[in-house]
């Protein structure tokens, strides 16, 4: 299981563009299924979300 945290300004930022923290725990679960476009480093990864 992934932990997965979220900023002070990501949650201001996905809270702007309507991007709920339901959204949030799909795409995580797709992450961890292997679904994301690159693993930046450090445990830092790309994923790209429909709003």
């Amino acid at each position: 299981m992934m932990r997965v945290f979220k900023s002070k300004s990501f949650n201001k930022f996905a809270a702007s563009e309507g991007i709920s923290d339901v959204q949030l725990v799909d795409v995580v679960r797709e992450m961890e299924n292997g679904l994301f476009e690159a693993e930046l480093g450090g445990g830092v990864y790309k994923k790209r979300i429909a709003t």
